[in-house]
Order: C-alpha cells, then structure tokens, then sequence
C-alpha cells in the first residue's frame, strides 16, 4: 500500500515546533479527502481543516495514509500521534484521547451521517412505502429478512459494520466504499453503509447515481474526530486542546465556501 508523507512548515520557527504525525485512511472519501497520485498534496475538507487547526496551535504536520486498522495499530504504539476522521465510542475512550467539552460542546471535525446505499427502485427502496428500511429504531429487521440476499457491507474497521455485525446482517465482504457501491448496483449487494455525503459524490464519480439512492433516513448520526495517542496528548495537552478548540471557526468557513 503506497504512503506518502507531507511536512508542511508554517513559520520560519517551525523548526522548533512539535512534529505531529496524523494518520488518515487511504480511500478517496469526497468532499472530505480527495486521494492523490504520484505523491500529491492530499486535499479535501477534512485536510484542509487540520491543516488550518494545526497551523493555529503551531503544530508542524506529517501527513500518512494507511489502510483503517493499521492507522489505528500505529496510533496505539504511538508509531503516530494521531488519526482522523474517528467516532468515539467507549472501547475507543480507553485507547485514544478525544477531546473534552468546551462550554457543553465537544469540538469535532464535521459530522457523519451513515445512509444505506441501496438500488434506485430496488426491493430495499422502501422510503416511499410505509415500511422503512430505517427508521426511528434504526435498522428494522422485519422489513429487511423477507427480503434479503447478499447482506449488508460497511467498510472494516468502521463503528456502523459493528452495528451491523450485531444486527447478523454483515455480509462476509470486505468491500471498499466503491467496491461496495458497485456491487450494489450491480445487485450484488443488498446495501453498502456510507456517510451519505461521500456516498453520493462516490455514486456521482462512478457514474451511478442513476442505479443508487440512500436511505432517506440514518443508520447512524455521529461526529469525527482527530484522536490522539494517550501520552502524547499527556506531554502535549495544551497545544492538542488548542487545535482542536480552533475546528469550529474554521469548519464554519469551509463549509460556507462549498
């Protein structure tokens, strides 16, 4: 899997600042990180807004992209210092650190929201019948079993492949994101759980917008997260917490620039 590196120098001191090593997966996942080729820039949202943090808490940054899991191994043995995009979850509170609340808010990178991507006029695309394949209690089983095939897919590693592994609908597929949306198309796949912004812009790039649609409602609404290695966050607390204080006034503007 090729990695590539970025050291980005913000101020002519930077040679004395605190080297940080984010970790981010290795998937094109629009409009959040568009992947690159030949060593490239990573760009995106989500890139632009560490950067812009990172640069207010006078971080100089270093930039990987590994598969999920192993960004999450690197984390944990401090290999690198951070990751993101993550959702917290309790399991995940006792191995990284996220940040705490500030005046009751919790700042966070955006947040996500996980639709199932399904057929367009398929037999799972039910949100103009009244029985939901998702509704207010989630995924609804019995609308789902009578009709079922290949299963569901998430991408591994992801918090919403537990929900569906705990719900037994996982497929035994380890699908990419377009791996996944493609063999939903090709009616190979009941379902692909994706943020459903990334989904979209997916389905647009493979030119299968005609084939697929998302749930009109959520499997899961969360927010992301840079999460840190536990000491490095000990020794680093003060500027960590200032990176991640200045998302929301950078966010803002990322957003209104769409």
């Amino acid at each position: 899997m090729k990695t590539f590196i970025f050291l980005l120098f913000f101020n002519s001191c930077s040679v004395y600042a605190t080297i940080v090593t984010f970790c981010y997966e290795d998937r094109n996942f629009p409009p959040y990180i568009f992947s690159t080729s030949n060593n490239d820039q990573p760009k995106g949202l989500m890139i632009d807004l560490i950067l812009l943090s990172a640069k207010d808490a006078g971080f100089t940054v270093n930039l990987i992209s590994k598969p999920w899991l192993r960004c999450q191994k690197l984390v944990k043995q401090n290999q690198a210092n951070a990751l993101f995009a993550m959702i917290q979850t309790n399991e995940r509170s006792q191995i990284f650190a996220f940040p705490k609340n500030k005046n009751l808010q919790q700042p966070y990178l955006f947040q996500g929201e996980y639709a199932i991507f399904i057929q367009k006029n398929g037999p799972f695309d039910l949100d103009k019948t009244k029985q939901l394949l998702i509704d207010e209690n989630g995924l609804n089983l019995d609308v789902y079993y009578p009709v079922a095939k290949h299963g569901l897919s998430a991408p591994l590693g992801y918090v919403v492949s537990k929900i569906l592994e705990d719900k037994n609908v996982l497929s035994s597929l380890n699908l990419t994101p377009i791996q996944g949306l493609k063999f939903v198309a090709n009616g190979k796949l009941d379902g692909f759980v994706i943020d459903r912004q990334i989904g979209t812009y997916l389905s647009k790039e493979l030119k299968l917008e005609h084939k697929l649609t998302a749930t009109k409602h959520s499997l899961l609404q969360t927010k992301w997260h840079a999460a840190f290695n536990k000491k490095f966050y000990q020794t680093n607390q003060k500027k960590i917490d200032e990176f991640w204080n200045a998302f929301e006034k950078h966010r803002s503007h990322l957003v209104n620039d769409l």
